[in-house]
């Protein structure tokens, strides 16, 4: 996105499309309210002055906001300095009741990263429909449960979940809450045999 000059046909969707998706997660990454706070500084900042900043200025300026500067850098690296993209593949997704005391449902699956971005990434086990269609009418049948964990594959990797759940699972299901800009995200999310 550093580079990216207007020049050239695509240049309007990854601004419009891949940059909003960038900067959306960006302020998740360092915090909504940090976010804000480093954008109406920003503003404040560069009001008036005849030296237009760029994409490049605002990251700078934003890494001042982040609490884990690290985790910052590696992001700006990633989404705004080369083309980079996740896609999610979950396979064998399998459940069982558990045999310890309490009950309860034990889901293992496979989830791999076939994309060439890193970065963390809920894991749910779910039941029921998180984002029904509201085009159609309203179905009685099992609210939405979840039961989440967190994990960070870089490109090519993958890692066998287990996710423990006091309910039944349906599905598992990668990034579950849509907070990252990823491929395919139909291959993303697996029912549960068992």
């Amino acid at each position: 996105m550093f580079r990216v000059d207007g020049s050239k046909t695509g240049d309007g969707t990854l601004w419009y499309d891949k940059g909003g998706w960038v900067f959306w997660m960006l302020a998740d990454r360092i915090g909504r309210e940090n976010a804000l706070r480093g954008m109406h500084d920003f503003v404040a900042k560069y009001r008036g002055n005849p030296d237009h900043p760029v994409l490049y200025d605002f990251a700078r300026h934003l890494r001042g906001y982040a609490p884990d500067t690290l985790a910052y850098d590696d992001f700006v690296r990633q989404w705004m300095d080369t083309v980079v993209v996740l896609e999610y593949k979950v396979r064998d997704a399998k459940v069982t009741k558990s045999a310890e005391a309490g009950g309860g449902w034990v889901t293992t699956a496979t989830v791999e990263n076939v994309g060439t971005g890193r970065m963390p990434v809920d894991v749910a086990v779910t039941a029921g429909e998180h984002f029904p269609d509201s085009t159609a009418k309203a179905k009685k049948g099992t609210p939405y449960s979840a039961q989440t964990t967190a994990i960070t594959l870089g490109a090519r990797e993958s890692r066998r979940v287990t996710i423990r759940s006091t309910f039944k699972p349906e599905k598992v299901v990668v990034d579950p809450d849509v907070r990252l800009l990823q491929l395919r995200r139909q291959s993303a999310e697996a029912k549960v045999s068992g």
